[in-house]
């Protein structure tokens, strides 16, 4: 238990310094240069489509009787989770590997906490490049706007920049899809820790609903300026 809650110490640490140097002017979320942040902004996209329950067989140790590890393949919960048909699969998963590997309610609690705090802020990334990528198309649909009303600029360069938007606002839908698959697997394995009747959790999961919301918001100022 002492090695787990010094795991997730650390852990936290890191994922905190790897947002702070984010966020200066020399970090992968904050450059200038549209273009870096329109990388960044695919790059976490693609990552987001990654499912907890991937990353926890990923970093998982094989050993006796671990069961989940032997017999469910990261690329087959990707798979599963990919269509709504089937959305429900990756979570049932998450939620059989916890159960698996841990027994007491403590242990799974740690575990829960451990994953929330990694996807937590894997997502508060995602947030800091989508409102950096949504003020830099704002900008950059004006201006060629404003050059196609004088003039300066033809139909096709505005046609151009709001495809290139569009683009963009793909990848900000990506990324929203991905962080509510995986609040839909925290949602299922919120019933391996109740306390008092509620969830030791909730607080986490409040946090990751706004933080989609925070997403969704937004993806939506971005469509209404196209």
């Amino acid at each position: 238990m002492i090695i787990r809650r010094t795991r997730r110490a650390l852990s936290i640490v890191c994922l905190s310094a790897a947002l702070a140097a984010c966020s200066t002017s020399g970090g992968q979320v904050t450059r200038a240069n549209s273009g870096d942040a329109e990388k960044d902004l695919r790059r976490m996209s693609a990552a987001l489509q990654r499912t907890v329950i991937e990353g926890a067989l990923a970093g998982a140790v094989v050993g006796p009787g671990f069961y989940y590890r032997r017999t469910v393949r990261p690329a087959n919960v990707a798979a599963a989770a990919a269509t709504g048909a089937t959305l429900g699969a990756a979570a049932g998963y998450y939620v059989g590997w916890v159960q698996q590997e841990y027994a007491t309610e403590e242990d799974r609690l740690e575990r829960l906490k451990t994953d929330l705090d990694r996807n937590s802020a894997e997502i508060q990334g995602t947030i800091n490049v989508m409102r950096e990528v949504l003020a830099q198309q704002d900008r950059e649909l004006a201006a060629i706007r404003a050059r196609a009303a004088s003039g300066a600029a033809d139909s096709g360069a505005v046609a151009a920049e709001v495809a290139e938007a569009q683009a963009n606002l793909g990848e900000m839908q990506k990324a929203i899809d991905g962080a509510s698959r995986r609040q839909e697997e925290f949602g299922a394995a919120r019933g391996l820790v109740p306390a008092g009747g509620g969830s030791a959790i909730d607080p986490e999961l409040r946090q990751l609903s706004n933080q989609i919301a925070a997403m969704r918001s937004i993806a939506t100022d971005l469509a209404e300026n196209l």
